[in-house]
């Protein structure tokens, strides 16, 4: 097997809980956003999913979209009103060492970060579980 496949069982939740956590976050943001008959759901998908992915998440610090891209999620009207003044680099070889070293950069936090949300989950586990007596 590959490393980093994970198998899981099909129709049992929690052996894939990462993406059991989206499906909960974007649920809850769906549910915020259709009517009271749910039959808009499709027309609001894109929305929620562009705001879910450039939105910061607690366990990583970063958005998805920046994780993915290396760049701040933009919407058209950032083109019309930027919110920076500061021009980006207008060479490729210092765009691309500056890309480089922002994703290592992120990269070394989403790993600490993870490994702090590691902790606190297992700390959380074992307040709940006792140990097996023989």
């Amino acid at each position: 097997m590959p490393v980093g496949l994970l198998c899981t069982t099909a129709y049992r939740p929690q052996a894939n809980g990462v993406v059991e956590r989206v499906h909960w976050s974007m649920n809850t943001l769906l549910s915020n956003a259709v009517s009271e008959n749910q039959r808009d759901w499709p027309e609001w998908l894109p929305a929620i999913t562009a705001a879910y992915n450039a939105s910061d998440h607690e366990s990583t610090g970063f958005s998805p979209y920046y994780l993915v891209y290396g760049r701040d999620y933009s919407i058209p009207i950032d083109l019309i009103l930027p919110l920076s003044s500061v021009e980006g680099p207008t060479i490729y070889v210092d765009y691309t060492e500056r890309y480089v070293t922002q994703m290592r950069k992120a990269f070394r936090v989403v790993n600490q970060m993870l490994g702090a949300t590691v902790q606190r989950s297992k700390q959380r586990y074992d307040r709940r579980v006792s140990a097996i007596q023989h």
